[in-house]
């Protein structure tokens, strides 16, 4: 077989244009140098009910190898075949920015995404720079405006033809992680573990604030409220009875008091976020009596305070039952990790505080979000409501107390730290 470049391959539309030649191609031209010929392909869908913003299929390889062992199966992602959710994530930029995750970060981490053999995408029409000048406009936009926006470029981008393709590692000997059945504090501190070895690598770091196409939290908070005023109705006509009517009253105290919360949260020292981290987007493989954990389905990394992905994470995996205790030890352990790694001048306190904000945060981002993911299974119909249980659990957990300091205005809050789980 003839070696070409990656940028030499043509990108497939669908998976039933995925065969063994392209996917040799593929593995001859990546920087692994496998020079495996590929014979056959069998193709598994991946992924059902847990509420993908695309497609994804084991590929099992058959075949020989004359170079580098060729790996027995690989990853597929491709965008969504259900319009709607192809809509809402090409709008929101989820499906390039997971490549240029794969393309410019990924290798540089101390932590172990898997293995990108391919990626590519049609260019932005937009231009390179497209992201931050989109950034900058929604943060100066209007409620109104943006609610407006959205709508007409919902119903403009499912008339897009750009193309985007991942062939990654697969992970498959490992075990995945499982929100619905969520996990034990114990593993969730292995989890935070590692999730502090990436943030204190990436802490402060002009690298990656300097990547044109990574957002800031704030951006996508910003879309969050939109998104909410947008679903809020429907939410509380399908979800209304698994959320306390002092959370609904919260949650509009929230969408109020956004900006101040956002500006709290620009204070605190940023890194990179995963953004979507939870059970079903993790992977475990048990070692010599070390659990090890991998981090999977990078398509909305941002910029912002490292403790939203631990409130993402928690909010969305431990039972109602777990004490206020046992949850700020797990904070306790983060941050000891971070300091550990070389964090300097975030002390517990602050980070207590913005745990709490951004615990808001993740439940008003999750109201908004929740209508619009398209759940073809009975079980993501189950993990939308469990997640939003866990949720309010945790809210609860702190009491009101704590977030109403958390969403007074920043001139009424009392200098002192303001611990979102308590003194």
């Amino acid at each position: 077989m003839a070696e070409r470049a990656a940028s030499d391959l043509w990108i497939p539309r669908r998976v039933s244009e995925v065969d063994a030649g392209w996917v040799g191609a593929c593995l001859a031209a990546s920087d692994f140098g496998s020079r495996a010929a590929v014979h056959s392909l069998r193709v598994e869908p991946l992924g059902t009910g847990r509420g993908f913003m695309g497609d994804t299929y084991r590929l099992h390889l058959g075949g020989e190898s004359d170079g580098p062992a060729s790996p027995g199966s690989l990853i597929l992602k491709l965008p969504a075949r259900q319009r709607a959710t192809r809509a809402r994530a090409e709008l929101l930029g989820f499906y390039e920015r997971e490549i240029l995750f794969y393309t410019e970060v990924a290798g540089a981490l101390p932590i172990a995404p898997p293995r990108c053999y391919h990626a590519a995408m049609d260019p932005n029409p937009s231009g390179p720079d497209s992201t931050r000048e989109v950034e900058a406009k929604l943060l100066a936009m209007g409620p109104w405006r943006l609610r407006a926006l959205l709508g007409l470029g919902h119903l403009l981008v499912r008339l897009s033809r750009r193309r985007y393709v991942l062939l990654l590692e697969d992970l498959g000997a490992g075990v995945p992680g499982d929100q619905l059945r969520g996990e034990s504090p114990r593993v969730l501190s292995g989890v935070l573990l590692e999730l502090a070895r990436m943030q204190a690598a990436c802490w402060e770091s002009s690298s990656i604030t300097s990547l044109s196409w990574l957002p800031r939290l704030e951006s996508g908070a910003h879309l969050a409220r939109a998104w909410y005023r947008r679903s809020r109705v429907a939410f509380r006509r399908r979800y209304g009875k698994l959320v306390p009517a002092s959370v609904q009253v919260l949650l509009e105290d929230i969408d109020r008091g956004l900006e101040g919360l956002l500006a709290s949260l620009s204070r605190t020292p940023g890194t990179l976020l995963h953004g979507d981290l939870r059970l079903d987007n993790l992977v475990f493989d048990e070692r010599g009596g070390e659990s090890q954990v991998r981090f999977l389905d990078w398509q909305v990394p941002c910029w912002g305070a490292g403790v939203y992905d631990v409130a993402y994470l928690l909010g969305s995996s431990l039972d109602a039952e777990v004490s206020r205790d046992e949850e700020r030890e797990l904070l306790r352990g983060y941050h000891r990790a971070l300091f550990e790694q070389g964090v300097r001048g975030y002390s517990f306190d602050d980070c207590l505080a913005d745990y709490g904000r951004c615990l808001l945060l993740a439940l008003h981002r999750m109201v908004g979000s929740v209508i619009s993911v398209d759940l073809q299974d009975p079980r993501g119909e189950v993990l939308m409501r469990t997640w939003l249980q866990r949720m309010v659990a945790c809210i609860q957990r702190a009491g009101g107390d704590a977030w109403a300091r958390a969403l007074a205005p920043t001139s009424m809050r009392d200098p002192t730290p303001q611990p979102g789980l308590g003194g």
